[in-house]
């Protein structure tokens, strides 16, 4: 039967072949034996979460030197090294709109 060039490779050889020590990864021991019993007691303090605007996509009808002056600032803020979408500026531009009004 014909070899093929990478026959000889150690990466198709078999490990318990040719001397090589073969590694297995095993669980650290455990220091301590599970209880029995189940405490229901919990800790009071629990981390305040900031809470997580949700965006929902709308469509919207916007004016072609709007949308210039956005892909404009857009790319002056890539040159610069920020990471932004028309999406966030839009929504940096509505929030600052609607705190006129509260």
């Amino acid at each position: 039967m014909k070899k093929s060039g990478l026959a000889d490779s150690p990466f198709f050889q078999d490990a318990t072949q040719g001397g090589h020590e073969v590694y297995t990864r095993s669980a650290p021991a455990r220091k301590s034996e599970p209880t029995e019993v189940r405490t229901e007691n919990r800790s009071e303090k629990r981390p305040v979460l900031p809470t997580r605007r949700l965006a929902r996509r709308y469509s919207f009808e916007f004016y072609d030197d709007q949308i210039q002056t956005l892909k404009r600032l857009k790319f002056e803020a890539e040159s610069q090294g920020q990471r932004l979408t028309l999406s966030d500026l839009v929504r940096e531009a509505l929030d600052q709109y609607l705190q006129r009004f509260k």
